[in-house]
């Protein structure tokens, strides 16, 4: 079975994160994140330029009709560039209402959702899971008990800004009367479980970036600073770390490309493989921001330092959609189960 990845799929991911390293650095991300005033829409508008947001939305309503593992090459390009914006609840809620919704439904919102001029955000449910980008959306998904449900933003939904330590990725509280709300007729329990398992990939791919380029940092940190009248790089402890760093970051990559597969191929244990990969990299992610903090040395702990952007991003994709520690209970509990 040949796990590479096609030349588009290369040069999808290599297009992202150019754009984002050339045109929105992390530093820049950063100085603009704090500003009050500054909703960082040309970041949004560049990337949904490249068809960011229409990824795997059906080619007839001007989307690319692509799949799962297109979507998590997009998610860990954006990771590694630390991109802001809320492309991964407007990719599960546009999701939830290509499969989810009617005729009229899909006519009236699948336009907008492809090209980005419509932003979404997805509303998991009521007991305190974030929702990425609430406040700019233009459309609101929530899943309830029966599948999802669409409400429009408009004086029935109100959002709250919650406190959160990403800077590039606000969360806020959301908050819909339910008169507002319109069911999508074909959403049911067995689409609210793919939706939450291709969530848990693309978490798991954006962790990925984030600790690529964590060891990326790293390595070129370790090649340019001097200490003692030498390179860092060349000290063996400092080497020992490097090496360490990447024994557990790159392994992450063929996880998440698998569950990705799994899911666009319909294999059996796709949700299983799904919420292994992101329990195990979101986990790695946290451990190789941290390790990254540390071979910064004394400026690794400092604002000017880009590393503790990505720490913070590790510890929302670690809690987002479910923490390591209860996936792991859910697969466990799925495996032993009596047949």
């Amino acid at each position: 079975m040949n796990f590479e990845l096609s030349p588009e799929q290369q040069l999808l991911g290599d297009t992202v994160r150019g754009y984002l390293l050339t045109e929105h650095p992390v530093a820049r991300i950063l100085a603009r994140a704090e500003a009050p005033d500054d909703n960082l829409d040309d970041v949004w508008d560049g990337l949904n330029a490249l068809g960011l947001a229409g990824i795997a939305m059906p080619e007839e309503f001007g989307g690319l009709g692509l799949g799962v593992l297109d979507l998590a090459v997009a998610a860990e390009a954006l990771g590694y560039g630390a991109a802001p914006g809320p492309h991964l609840g407007h990719w599960l809620a546009s999701l939830a209402v290509a499969r989810g919704g009617s005729a009229s439904q899909r006519a009236r919102w699948l336009p907008g959702l492809s090209s980005g001029a419509t932003r979404a955000a997805l509303v998991w449910d009521d007991a305190g899971t974030p929702v990425l980008g609430g406040a700019g959306a233009d459309v609101y998904v929530v899943r309830t008990a029966a599948g999802f449900e669409i409400a429009a933003a408009g004086p029935a939904v109100t959002v709250r800004r919650r406190p959160g330590i990403d800077l590039t990725r606000p969360i806020d509280e959301v908050t819909i009367e339910a008169a507002a709300l319109e069911p999508l007729p074909a959403a049911d329990s067995d689409l609210a479980a793919y939706v939450r398992a291709v969530g848990h990939v693309l978490v798991a791919a954006d962790a990925f970036g984030g600790a690529l380029r964590c060891l990326d940092l790293s390595v070129a940190y370790a090649k340019t600073r001097r200490q003692w009248g030498q390179l860092i790089g060349q000290f063996q402890a400092v080497k020992h770390q490097l090496a360490d760093l990447a024994l557990l970051v790159e392994p992450g990559r063929g996880l998440y490309w698998y569950a990705a597969h799994a899911l666009d191929a319909y294999r059996l244990g796709a949700a299983e493989a799904a919420a292994l990969a992101k329990s195990h990299i979101a986990d790695s992610y946290v451990r190789a921001a941290r390790s990254a903090i540390e071979l910064h040395g004394g400026f690794g702990y400092t604002w000017e330092c880009d590393v503790h952007v990505y720490l913070k991003r590790a510890l929302l994709d670690r809690e987002y959609l479910g923490d390591p520690e209860s996936l792991r209970q859910e697969i466990a509990a799925h495996v032993l189960a009596p047949a």
